[in-house]
């Protein structure tokens, strides 16, 4: 039922863009400035190029004075390798600009030199921190913690749901810290949190709960081992696909987590399940 909705509101939305995509054109200046002081903050407009597929202005932020580009250009749909219709699509390197900005502080500078760390912001809500020693994790994820709340003003990265994850300078895992609460999680826990919030997805692709998302943080962790995968209740060792990264020695002592969701005993594992999706299986009788 969930996936015949899905086709239907595919459907739908397809329709709908190919009746407002004829004759789309890129945006005019009005309509760069407005979206750019909608979604990025007070700005001025110091250069503007117009064609009809695509155009480009140069916005200087008022309050700090980077400048940063915003473009709108018009882009195929396309389906199963061919084009549908047009569309007109706007996008920004802001969020670039802004985190640089923030790295050009002297206090942000000071924290690199401190921990001799590295640090890189990824639009996806990731800011990664690599260190020379991870004993300092806790110490130098709460300090970059408190300089981004500092020098982020716009609130554009705090209250995001930002996560900082922490490894040495050979890439090992040194744990995450959440920018929000300021909560350290050790790899361990890291990696059982990650598998939790991913259960809500193979859950919700069972069909077990039709019509909403589990809500992850509704999950009872209860305890982990190490099984094989084709030990894994309910799972064999056949119809099953691999991940680039799946080995047979890795399936072989694949994390199983066990967790409590709606009073019924669950498990979710390391390992796909007969979708791209981690396999949940249901301990408890419906």
């Amino acid at each position: 039922m969930i996936r015949i909705k899905k086709i239907v509101n595919s459907i739908i939305l397809c329709l709908s863009m190919m009746l407002f995509s004829s004759g789309c054109s890129a945006a005019l200046k009005s309509e760069m400035v407005s979206y750019s002081r909608k979604n990025f903050g007070d700005a001025n407009c110091i250069s503007y190029s117009y064609t009809e597929e695509k155009s480009t202005a140069v916005m200087e932020d008022k309050q700090y004075g980077f400048t940063y580009t915003v473009t709108s250009s018009i882009d195929d749909f396309n389906l199963d390798g061919s084009s549908f219709f047009k569309y007109e699509n706007k996008y920004s390197d802001f969020f670039d600009k802004y985190t640089r900005y923030i790295m050009g502080t002297q206090m942000f500078g000071e924290m690199l030199d401190e921990y001799n760390a590295e640090v890189k912001f990824d639009s996806a809500k990731c800011v990664f921190l690599k260190i020379s020693d991870t004993e300092n994790a806790v110490s130098a994820a709460g300090k970059l913690s408190e300089i981004i709340k500092d020098t982020d003003t716009r609130k554009y990265i705090i209250g995001e749901n930002f996560v900082i994850y922490i490894s040495d300078k050979n890439d090992n895992p040194a744990g995450e810290y959440s920018l929000d609460d300021s909560c350290y999680s050790s790899p361990e826990e890291a990696e059982i949190n990650w598998i939790l919030q991913s259960a809500a997805s193979s859950i919700y692709n069972l069909n077990e709960y039709e019509g909403s998302m589990p809500d992850a943080d509704k999950f009872e962790y209860m305890y982990s081992e190490y099984m094989d995968s084709s030990d894994i209740p309910g799972r064999t060792a056949e119809g099953y696909s691999m991940r680039i990264d799946d080995t047979p020695e890795s399936l072989a002592h694949t994390l199983v987590v066990h967790f409590k969701y709606k009073k019924r005993e669950w498990i979710v594992a390391d390992c796909l399940g007969e979708s791209s999706y981690l396999y949940v299986y249901c301990l408890t009788d419906k």
